[in-house]
């Protein structure tokens, strides 16, 4: 048995930095000594008892490697490369210039620069380093602005040694970049280093960083540009967190630059940032949420959304484990440009909705305002009102698709606003449109039974107007705020058709002595009860029915066109003006009288063409024979079978459009009040949650790729892409497992994919039995807390 000891020594000379031993546990004694690159962080792995080995995470590297084995040569065997002039307080004077000439002609100026920019509606300044590249022949070959973070004081931006090196420096924050050497080169990001107190830099030709305090005035700071992080850890955190501030506002090569400095070091950060530990800030503001952040770069790096979606997914599943909502914070921040329907995350989205579900706090179930509403403008609301500034209310639900809406945390969030403000607030203007369309139905019954007494008339008339005109109105504001969107709803159409007709018939009453004109229009005014659970059924098949039938609607209507045109020449074919058929009389010349008898034919009233079933015109009795089939027997059974889909979609959709028709008048409602709240909880039992989560596992199973694998023998299997797999046992097992099978096979690589099917199978059904069991856990923990509930009780 061997133990590794590992020393982390904080001092210079650099070249003994990160010592290791490994010891032998039976004798003590020293089996070897090695020195590791990067942040020396090691794991021992016992995959094997006769081959122990060790894992060791480096500066930007991994490395595998057995204990026994020799890592790095002895530390003896190195030699240091700084001599005393690199250290010397004399090399710091005049060393930096602000514009520069290399060896081989470029010329590079540094310059400072006030630029101004608008942070929330206001304007300021910030200060950027203006970084200019001239060739020979004074053309510019590269230009670059790095922005500063606004707390930091900028001491100075100059070339050192030689024009090899480009130093920032700041008053907490020295920014190193390797500069170009020819005009093919680039600037390149080398180091951003936090200092506690002022300092003047210098690179010496080693690449070594020195750093003279200003107060003591000693070369106290001493890094590596090879190896910057053992021996300045915390410092080197400390400058990476300033680079989100740097990022910000920088152009697209500041950008690459940061990022790839970030890839460099990326396993340094996975090192010290444990993710059992990383708890979200609750001030944390949006432009420095890690989402929203990749979200911005999506359009330009589609797989910068494959980076978002792991945040995600980690946020959802600390809030699952620690019962707390407060990790959904970056996914709350983030909803808006989640749900905006120009961009493809739709399906992302409406997983994410799924997962968020039943989210536990302690026995009960949470469920967070912001999956429905946008509540950005609300918070802007307090302020207002802290402050004593009036402003207009405005919270907006997210533009979500029907299916979003299948959702028990949407459903529980609708129905308690429904139940505490939206109810009133429907009823309230439920009964106005009752009043409205008690007088339009007086206007509509006075026309018909003739009532004689004209002021009555035009008092009703008058009033009609008046409350049209605030209904229009609202659905104007209605349509300014959706636009597009406010197209898009059928009971938008029935709404303006229902305030708009009363409006002109009325206009009408008032201007025009001929009082059938408007009767027409009185006529189709409508009653909307949409909110009602068991009218909302009826009326959304009925409307589910006619949208189903829109393009056989115009294919009707051209066919029954084109026979009464067809029967009209035919029944008018006239030799001359005296010769005409004798089975002509009764079938109109008006086309709009001869559309509706072709149309009315189909119910059996042939009473036109009553003479010429009586003919022997053979190209008559063809005619009517296609007419027949085509109405009668092939577009009446077309249309039932539409209306019987439609009505079978209906029927399993409705419930998510009365729940939507609800949630637009809780909208409507939250925006008469400043008291908008944040969560709600509710309850929900076990077979509730169990019988949604198999749901949810259905769909995603179902809108899985299937991916087909054919193995040598010719036998074709294949596999669901499902979600990753995070038991760490599971894991194990099926790694041994896949090591075991691939040692047998690995000479056949069609076995080999047929392998890896059999292991994605074994996966999903290990996942779904452990969700099975911790449903079968739960389950019994609430049947233990009702009976100690009931043993309470009594």
């Amino acid at each position: 048995m061997q133990i590794m000891v590992f020393l982390d020594s904080q001092q210079p000379p650099f070249y003994r930095r990160n010592r290791g031993f490994i010891l032998d546990a039976n004798r003590g004694s020293l089996v070897e000594e090695y020195i590791a690159e990067g942040c020396g962080t090691f794991r021992a792995v016992f995959d094997s008892p006769t081959n122990p080995r060790a894992i060791c995470i480096g500066a930007s590297q991994l490395s595998l490697f057995n204990v026994e084995d020799r890592v790095v040569s002895s530390p003896t065997n190195l030699k240091k490369r700084c001599g005393e002039s690199c250290r010397s307080i004399a090399s710091f004077k005049d060393h930096g210039l602000i514009e520069a000439t290399t060896l081989l002609g470029l010329r590079l100026k540094a310059e400072r620069s006030i630029v101004p920019i608008v942070v929330y509606g206001r304007r300021e300044e910030l200060v950027v380093v203006i970084i200019t590249v001239l060739d020979e022949n004074v053309q510019q070959l590269q230009r670059m602005s790095i922005p500063l973070p606004k707390d930091l004081k900028l001491h100075g931006a100059t070339f050192v040694n030689k024009c090899s090196h480009l130093l920032i420096s700041l008053n907490e924050l020295v920014m190193i970049w390797s500069a170009p050497v020819g005009s093919q080169d680039k600037f390149e990001l080398q180091l951003v280093h936090a200092v506690d107190n002022p300092t003047s830099w210098k690179v010496c030709p080693h690449r070594q960083v020195y750093g003279l305090r200003t107060q003591s005035q000693d070369v106290s700071i001493g890094i590596d540009l090879n190896d910057p992080i053992p021996g300045m850890k915390s410092e080197f955190m400390c400058g990476v967190a300033r680079l989100p501030l740097i990022f910000d506002n920088a152009c697209d090569f500041v950008h690459q630059q940061i990022i790839q400095y970030i890839s460099n070091n990326l396993n340094f950060f996975c090192s010290v940032t444990c993710y059992d530990s990383d708890i979200v800030r609750p001030d944390m503001v949006k432009k420095d949420n890690p989402i929203f952040c990749l979200l911005a770069q999506t359009d330009k790096y589609p797989k910068a959304f494959e980076l978002a979606e792991v945040f995600m997914d980690y946020c959802i599943r600390r809030a699952r484990l620690e019962k707390d909502p407060h990790f959904l914070l970056p996914i709350r921040q983030c909803l808006q440009e989640l749900t905006n329907p120009s961009k493809p995350y739709s399906e992302i989205t409406l997983k994410l909705y799924r997962e968020i579900a039943y989210l536990p706090v302690r026995n009960i179930i949470l469920a967070c305002f912001f999956v429905l509403v946008n509540l950005s403008i609300a918070f802007i609301l307090t302020f207002m009102r802290m402050y004593g500034l009036a402003i207009t209310s405005k919270v907006e639900c997210h533009p979500f698709e029907l299916e979003a809406l299948d959702n028990p945390a949407i459903a529980a969030l609708v129905v308690y606003k429904w139940n505490t403000i939206g109810r009133q607030y429907w009823a309230l203007k439920f009964a106005l449109q009752c009043v409205y369309y008690v007088m339009v139905l007086t206007s509509v019954f006075m026309q018909i039974y003739r009532y004689d007494n004209e002021s009555i008339m035009k008092d009703i008339s008058r009033a009609t107007v008046a409350i049209s005109c605030h209904f229009i109105v609202q659905e104007m504001l209605q349509m300014a705020k959706e636009k597009s969107r406010y197209f898009q709803s059928v009971y938008n159409y029935v709404d303006l058709f229902a305030f708009v007709t009363p409006f002109v018939s009325s206009v009408l009453q008032l201007n025009w002595s001929d009082p059938s004109a408007q009767n027409p229009l009185l006529s189709f005014s409508l009653f909307e009860l949409r909110v009602i659970q068991s009218i909302c059924k009826f009326v959304s098949i009925i409307i589910r029915a006619v949208d189903s039938i829109r393009v056989f609607f115009f294919v009707f209507v051209g066919g029954i066109i084109a026979f009464a045109i067809a029967i009209m020449h035919l029944m008018r074919n006239c030799t001359n003006a005296t010769v005409c058929p004798s089975y002509t009389e009764g079938f109109s010349l008006n086309i709009f009288q001869a559309i509706s008898m072709t149309y009315f034919m189909m119910s059996g009233r042939y009473d036109p063409l009553s003479n010429g079933f009586s003919s022997n015109d053979v190209a008559f009795h063809i005619m009517l024979m296609f007419f027949f089939f085509f109405t009668v027997i092939l577009m009446l059974n077309v249309l039932i079978a539409l209306i019987n889909h439609a009505f079978d979609d209906g029927d399993r959709a409705w419930e998510l459009e009365w729940l939507q028709n609800r949630m637009r008048y809780v909208e409507s409602t939250e925006n008469l009040s400043y008291d908008i709240i944040e969560t709600i909880y509710y309850t929900a039992t076990p077979t509730q949650v169990r019988e949604y989560r198999k749901k949810v596992q259905k769909i995603k199973e179902e809108s899985s790729p299937t991916i087909e694998v054919t193995a040598d023998a010719g036998a074709t299997s294949q596999m669901l892409v499902s979600d990753a797999f995070d038991d760490s046992g599971q894991d194990r097992q099926l790694e041994q497992l896949r090591q075991a099978q691939m040692e047998e096979n690995s000479t056949d690589a069609g076995d080999s994919r047929v392998l890896m099917a059999m292991l994605m199978q074994f996966r999903d059904e290990q996942k779904r039995a452990r969700e099975e069991q911790q449903l079968a856990r739960e389950e019994q923990q609430q049947a233990r807390t009702e009976r100690w509930l009931a043993q309470e009780k009594q």
